[in-house]
């Protein structure tokens, strides 16, 4: 059984699309491979999984937009990359940048799946003065490049996502693999007024929500706007199921019927709850949240961007709108606000089209597929 090590700045008790990513495919990938995950040591209740052992770094005290990275721990992780058959990262933080290059120096298999553009994650998620962006911009395309030009494979979620770190100059032979979804949990609701009053939402209300991390580059503050501006006209409620700590950006969330949930461990009965959800990210590759609003039949407005454009088509299992547009938001929001049957429609769609595309036992079949090369 060959050895696989994980290697990832972001895991669970943090919950993020990596996290949720790596809490799918581990058990699958088990049956395969001895596995080691090498994860930063958030607070919180920690899960482990049968036969994986998980090495657990502790976190600095910098913040960089309520993210702690882990502490440069460089012999504990060259000694893992030299014990190991494969190295598999998630990320380029310090966990996932000093795997990347002791798995070059020790000629030991690289394999990185690009979970986020790092650049745009990087400039987008902090709200950097306009003087100072493109030079972070640059210094962190730099170092993407730098990096992911040591990896033997790049595994990426999307077309799209694969164009745009080739256009940034990185020429790493990449394949694409859909991030997966759980379709038996992510159900739709068999009474959308019940779903609402067991999380404590009054039937009468449209529910408009979202579902992720509370942070600067989901640009929640567009959609908070644009539902107070609507809620004159339409009895409606906002729903933000998640949370990133960070009790500013909570502050300014804040409104009339505006819930902001925090953590919740089991985000399906929230979603069930709700009759649109709104992705107004400014940047993303593939949405986990949002592939799981679809499979609960909601119909969902997003930017596209990412993956997201691969499987969203306008009009047909969602709606797409101009990036950082009030105007194209509020018409959307509008159009399906009043029209019920459009509103079920484009769910039925959406379900059908996730449930089709994506599934976890599918992406670690492809994984695994990609590993037996190395």
């Amino acid at each position: 059984m060959k050895k696989l090590l994980i290697c990832t700045d972001s895991f669970l008790p943090r919950i993020d699309g990596i996290a949720i990513f790596l809490h799918n495919l581990i058990p699958l990938l088990a049956k395969k491979y001895k596995i080691t995950i090498i994860a930063p040591e958030y607070p919180g209740n920690h899960i482990n999984y049968k036969d994986v052992e998980i090495i657990k770094i502790p976190i600095t005290k910098i913040n960089i937009a309520n993210y702690r990275p882990a502490k440069l721990n460089r012999e504990l992780i060259k000694n893992h990359v030299l014990s190991h058959d494969i190295i598999f990262t998630q990320t380029i933080g310090p966990i996932g940048a000093l795997s990347i290059i002791y798995a070059s120096k020790l000629n030991k298999p690289s394999i990185a799946f690009t979970h986020s553009i790092e650049w745009e994650l990087f400039i987008k998620a902090i709200n950097f003065p306009k003087i100072l962006k493109i030079h972070a911009t640059s210094l962190m395309k730099i170092i993407s490049k730098n990096l992911y030009n040591k990896c033997n494979l790049l595994i990426v979620p999307s077309v799209n996502t694969s164009i745009t770190l080739e256009k940034a100059g990185i020429k790493t032979k990449k394949t694409v693999i859909r991030v997966g979804l759980d379709s038996k949990k992510f159900i739709p609701t068999k009474n959308k007024n019940l779903a609402k009053k067991k999380i404590g939402i009054n039937s009468d209300y449209i529910v408009i929500g979202y579902s992720g991390r509370i942070s600067h580059e989901k640009n929640l503050s567009l959609l908070v706007k644009t539902f107070k501006e609507l809620q004159d006209k339409y009895k409606l409620y906002l729903l933000l199921v998640g949370d990133d700590g960070s009790e500013k950006a909570k502050r300014d969330l804040i409104g009339k019927d505006i819930r902001i949930t925090s953590f919740v461990k089991d985000v399906a009965p929230y979603l069930q709850a709700m009759d649109i959800y709104v992705l107004p990210s400014l940047t993303e590759t593939s949405s986990i949240s949002t592939i799981e609003a679809m499979s609960t039949e909601i119909p969902v407005i997003a930017t596209p961007i990412g993956a997201i454009k691969e499987y969203i088509h306008h009009g047909y299992n969602g709606f797409f709108i101009k990036l950082n547009s009030e105007k194209s938001l509020k018409e959307n929001l509008v159009k399906l606000i009043e029209d019920k049957k459009l509103r079920l429609k484009i769910g039925k769609n959406a379900r059908k089209t996730v449930t089709k595309m994506f599934s976890w036992k599918k992406t670690s079949s492809e994984l695994i597929k990609v590993f037996e090369k190395f």
